[in-house]
């Protein structure tokens, strides 16, 4: 005795865009916080990286920081 159940396509959809929303909201908090991070340390970090000499770890450092900020956005 096989029993193959299948839940109404409209709930089905209804699923899909409710995981669409909370997958944008989502994207849009982790913009948020990324911008704000970028925003309170910008003074430290020109105190500290652009008034200096250029090393490696440097260029590494803001190629991370701002290369994920303009994926993410």
């Amino acid at each position: 005795m096989s029993s193959s159940f299948q839940l109404p396509y409209d709930y089905v959809n209804y699923i899909w865009s409710l995981a669409f929303q909370r997958y944008r909201e989502l994207q849009f908090a982790t913009i948020t916080l990324m911008v704000y991070d970028h925003a309170i340390t910008l003074g430290k970090e020109f105190e500290f990286f652009w008034c200096g000499s250029w090393s490696l770890s440097k260029f590494l450092y803001l190629l991370i920081r701002y290369l994920s900020l303009t994926l993410v956005v």
